[in-house]
């Protein structure tokens, strides 16, 4: 049987911010991208498999640069800290094989130690789920985002509940960074700030000193790993000066900030999807009242972030903070491009965010990204024109990952 497939479809977004082509067709040999031309003009195979995707518009598999999994099914604090951690990990494998089967052929897990079995598992073949990057448990001060500030303190190492690594001080933080490393992180991930999900600090407030940033960014480039930070308010800017690759989030990030950012080639990743579910559903699957009064309070602020973000010239990346929650299952990652949109980019840029600028933010530009010659074969085919309806990415209809049919007809 051909290793060769041949995919036909009325339009063609390349993810490079390129024009649509119209009438294409991409020739697959076996786990790459072969050829690239108007319908008719390569040179086939005859034993070729032809997948014909009629009026669909075929696309670079998506990227979301900021996942979690380990799902629990409770919003008490308590309740689902303590859930067991083997029965999340198995709610983690269905969840991969859903954001897969939803177009994303990329992700970044930027948050627990589930990642690691589950990358290895999927690299494997035993289970099914995109490419992922992790980065282990998040680095945190003590009192932090990754502190879970509700327990005694001596409660928060157990490796049954613990969500992030605990230091403080320059010489910890680059004991921390390690840690993570002698697991196998593919990036480092700090809480640069407070968050919304944790009641005794504000997305407003910087976490960590200077010095320990600095620390924590220079152990990860010894190792030449990126670092992602978690960042609002003050804390934005705190990391952009250390050198992070990308800020998380970026809650109330103001202009001058912006500016920064882009000045320092900085990576946002605004994870809007996110926020609007706790805008719009947190109250009634019963999040605490603190924490729906944060989500209100930083909506707006984010949308205007990203709309200053785009002015200033910074690179952004699809990114949406699902995983954890009983309310942010995935499947849904694709609403982060209407959001996006919504908040100012074109739906060109939107769909670049989740496809070419994801991948040279993570690094993985020569790989994936782009329907390029060379390439891995990661494309998916979607239901109607998305430069005309932008919600058109979630009528998904079907997904190759690395030549692998993963979604049929």
């Amino acid at each position: 049987m051909s290793d060769t497939t041949l995919v036909r479809a009325r339009r063609l977004i390349d993810g490079t911010g390129s024009p649509v082509q119209l009438d294409a067709e991409v020739l697959v040999d076996d786990e790459r991208i072969r050829a690239v031309g108007p319908t008719g003009s390569l040179d086939v195979p005859a034993d070729a498999r032809v997948v014909d995707l009629g009026e669909r518009t075929l696309m670079p598999g998506l990227a979301d640069l900021h996942v979690h999994f380990a799902r629990t099914r409770s919003e008490e604090e308590i309740q689902r800290t303590l859930e067991s951690p083997e029965l999340r990990l198995i709610r983690s494998v269905v969840d991969a094989e859903r954001l897969l089967r939803a177009g994303f052929t990329s992700a970044r897990h930027v948050g627990g130690l589930d990642g690691f079995p589950l990358r290895d598992a999927i690299v494997e073949g035993e289970i099914l789920g995109p490419r992922l990057q992790v980065a282990g448990l998040p680095v945190s001060q003590t009192g932090g985002h990754g502190d879970m500030h509700f327990l005694p303190r001596e409660w928060v190492d157990h490796p049954r509940i613990r969500s992030g690594v605990i230091a403080d001080g320059p010489d910890e933080c680059r004991r921390a960074v390690r840690l993570n490393l002698r697991e196998g992180a593919d990036l480092i991930k700090v809480m640069a700030s407070g968050g919304v999900v944790t009641r005794r600090d504000h997305p407003r407030h910087a976490q960590f000193s200077p010095a320990e940033m600095d620390a924590i960014v220079d152990e990860a480039g010894r190792w030449e790993r990126r670092v992602a930070a978690h960042a609002g308010g003050a804390g934005i800017r705190q990391a952009v000066l250390a050198g992070v690759h990308t800020i998380e989030h970026g809650y109330f990030l103001s202009r001058e900030d912006a500016e920064l950012m882009a000045e320092h080639g900085t990576v946002f990743v605004p994870t809007l999807l996110r926020l609007q579910r706790g805008v719009t559903r947190g109250p009634e699957v019963g999040v605490s009242p603190w924490i729906n009064q944060k989500f209100a309070e930083t909506w707006e602020a984010s949308l205007r972030g990203v709309a200053w973000a785009k002015e200033a010239g910074v690179a952004i990346a699809l990114g949406t903070d699902l995983g954890l929650r009983p309310h942010t299952q995935h499947g849904d990652n694709w609403r982060e491009i209407p959001l996006l949109v919504e908040a100012g980019l074109t739906p060109m840029e939107a769909i670049m965010a989740g496809t070419s600028v994801a991948a040279k933010t993570m690094g993985t530009d020569g790989e994936v990204g782009t329907v390029g010659v060379g390439l891995l074969a990661d494309l998916i085919a979607v239901d109607g024109d998305p430069l005309e309806r932008p919600e058109a990415v979630g009528d998904v209809a079907w997904v190759m990952k690395g030549g692998v049919e993963v979604v049929g007809l």
